[in-house]
């Protein structure tokens, strides 16, 4: 399956000129360590600039995280370099690996991680761009455990009411807003949400308001080219579906992909609405064809497409033999 770019994904971390370009994706955050700035061509300085401790590069065997960074970068599996992703862009890079190789995001599955083997070596001699988690200091007397950047903790005392009756007629820990949705299968994703709400993390996963933004983040959160965003909430939820009978070959997930801010578990198992309800009724619901869109969640078609690219979409046909602008009136 192709990787779609996530838009809005790209931040700057730090204060300062000690900014740090990072990427999130998957709940994960990544930050650029530059192998041509002596100051941050190393995981440990793009770390400690931010106060922070480098745990490793972790962007192993994919150029999807490189891709994140340089969007109309090509993308090339090599045989050189190292097995975590990297971008290349001449000289003075040296070597095989990027010497030659412009405006590449580059991945060697069969090498070793090399200069990423350890977060204090420089990377300039052979990467000009390799990415590394970091993760809090661990205070005094304890030691850090490795792994992704530790998402707050939710506090459930802090969740805002809800009416018994609502609470009564949900599974535990399921979140009010997610709703139903006949004939899918739904894994919720959290971003950017308000003090006093479920998520505290203040993480960018899409745009919602970006042309399938949210439906290209969905592809890539449930691993499925069949995958749409229900909704997406600027600074709240995005809902992933998938449906539950999908083709053969596509393999059905048994776990959400990792968010630490869901309050039914970071990985838990997704939400499926596969029994005897009516996905006519599910379709009835959304929008016709010629409607206002953002994303292919909100049409009955599942398309969400651009009539002046930019700037105004509607929702296709049902029928994908029909040329789409035919139903529209």
């Amino acid at each position: 399956m192709s990787v779609f770019v996530l838009t809005g994904a790209f931040i700057l971390h730090g204060t300062g000129s000690a900014a740090v370009p990072s990427v999130q994706l998957n709940g994960n955050t990544y930050y650029a360590v530059n192998g041509n700035n002596p100051a941050m061509d190393t995981g440990d300085e793009v770390c400690k600039s931010m106060n922070m401790k480098c745990v490793g590069y972790k962007s192993v065997n994919t150029n999807a995280i490189c891709k994140l960074f340089h969007p109309t970068a090509k993308e090339l599996v090599s045989v050189n370099g190292s097995k975590a992703g990297f971008y290349c862009n001449g000289a003075p890079q040296q070597g095989l690996a990027c010497a030659k190789m412009k405006n590449t995001c580059e991945v060697c599955p069969a090498c070793n991680l090399n200069e990423a083997e350890t977060c204090s070596q420089p990377i300039g001699q052979h990467f000009a761009e390799m990415y590394v988690w970091c993760e809090p200091n661990a205070p005094t007397g304890q030691n850090s455990t490795k792994g992704p950047p530790k998402l707050p903790v939710v506090n459930k005392s802090s969740v805002r009411s809800i009416a018994a009756s609502s609470v009564r007629s949900m599974p535990p820990g399921q979140d009010p807003r997610i709703g139903t949705y006949p004939g899918k299968v739904i894994c919720e994703f959290y971003q950017m949400t308000n003090p006093g709400d479920y998520a505290k993390s203040n993480k960018k996963l899409a745009t919602c308001a970006a042309y399938k933004a949210a439906d290209h983040y969905c592809t890539i959160a449930m691993q499925s080219q069949y995958a749409r965003a229900e909704r997406c909430d600027e600074h709240g939820i995005i809902i992933c579906s998938n449906p539950c009978s999908p083709p053969a070959y596509q393999v059905p997930i048994s776990n959400c992909a990792f968010d630490n801010d869901r309050p039914r578990g970071s990985q838990a198992p997704p939400l499926k609405f596969c029994g005897s309800s009516s996905k006519a009724a599910s379709i009835a619901t959304k929008k016709s064809a010629g409607q206002a869109c953002q994303h292919g969640g909100e049409c009955q078609s599942g398309m969400c497409l651009g009539v002046v690219p930019g700037q105004h979409y509607v929702c296709s046909c049902i029928d994908p033999t029909t040329r789409w602008q035919s139903c529209i009136k």
